[in-house]
């Protein structure tokens, strides 16, 4: 670079172009300008709708819409192929959000009608909740893992 600027250093248009494209990309994967600060928050607001998954409604539903809002109005600062996979991951990390919380309310809400074959239904319930426990773990883990890949986009290592 230092060898083309000393070679443009003559036409000072040219090589204010060099040095604007130069900088025009942030973060470790190359994300427009633009972008860089739409997956950040985007990021943070799906941190905090994890963190509230497995409350209920009135506290995770608030926090889930403020990740779809920042995650749709980040959509509209794709310039390049880093800024588009950032958001597709983005996008398939809500959408796990979406799917972990579906599953977890279909569970919850099949295991309460279910009895055992003698009509007492303590010992399938228990049974179903660890199901669920252990599936709604395994879930967690990958949305952890999901949103911490969307966090590499921006992060540094």
């Amino acid at each position: 670079m230092a060898k083309l600027l000393k070679w443009l250093d003559g036409t000072p248009i040219l090589r204010s172009l060099v040095v604007a494209l130069g900088g025009c990309t942030r973060g470790p994967k190359g994300l427009s300008a633009s972008a860089y600060p739409a997956v950040e928050e985007t990021v943070a607001a799906m941190r905090r709708a994890n963190e509230y998954r497995d409350a209920g409604n009135l506290l995770f539903e608030p926090r889930f819409l403020d990740a779809e809002k920042a995650l749709d109005a980040g959509r509209r600062n794709i310039h390049n192929s880093a800024d588009e996979s950032a958001f597709l991951l983005l996008d398939a990390c809500l959408e796990d959000l979406t799917n972990y919380r579906r599953s977890a309310a279909d569970a919850i809400d099949s295991a309460d009608g279910v009895k055992d074959l003698d009509g007492k239904p303590k010992a399938r319930r228990m049974q179903i909740t660890q199901e669920l426990r252990a599936l709604t773990e395994k879930v967690g883990k990958e949305i952890d893992g999901c949103i911490a890949d969307a966090d590499s986009f921006i992060r540094q290592e």
